[in-house]
This record gives structure tokens, sequence and C-alpha cells, in this order.
């Protein structure tokens, strides 16, 4: 029950936390794809301590490869919670950007 709900939590939470930390200072497609690289990157490291956490005892060199699947079968859902946030994001500056353009 735990192992579930602090995989939740990290997949709900992570993916619109994470890319508000990246400053737009390139391009829009530049910061999209940083944003989602970093996002990815976060949510890769708030799901490794739930791994460790509740990783049955066995041989520590599966470790790597059942994060990996961890992280492949929890994408669907926090990829596109994170392109969500990505596009806000994204057209919050665009926004930004028009208004300065109209000054």
């Amino acid at each position: 029950m735990a192992f579930s709900l602090a995989t939740f939590l990290v997949v709900v939470i992570v993916p619109f936390w994470a890319p508000t930390f990246v400053k737009a200072v390139r391009g829009p497609i530049a910061n999209a794809g940083l944003r989602f690289g970093v996002g990815a990157l976060a949510v890769t490291a708030a799901l490794f301590p739930i791994q460790i956490a509740f990783f049955p005892m066995g041989p520590i060199t599966r470790l790597p490869m059942d994060l990996g699947f961890f992280w492949l079968g929890t994408a669907p859902y926090w990829a596109s919670l994170l392109i969500i946030r990505i596009a806000q994001l994204g057209l919050r500056e665009r926004e930004q950007n028009d208004r300065k353009a109209q000054l």
C-alpha cells in the first residue's frame, strides 16, 4: 500500500514541480527539451529511493534493471503529465513575450 501511494505521489507531483526550475533562456523548442530531460531525471531520482526502500532482499545486481522497468512502467503516466506541464509553461512564456512585444 505504501509503495503504491509513494509511487502515485511521485508520478503526480514531480512532473509538475521539476520543469518550473528551468529558466527560459533559449528558444522554445530547446527549453521544452531541456524541461523534459530535467523532469525525466527528477522522476528517476524520486523513484530510486522508493525502489530501494521496497526492494525485496535479493541480488543487488538486479536493482538497476528493476528500476529501469519501474521507470518505464510508470512512464505513460508521468510523461503525459510532464508534457502537459511543459505546454503550460511554454504558453505562459509566450504570453509574457507577447506582452513585452506590445509595450
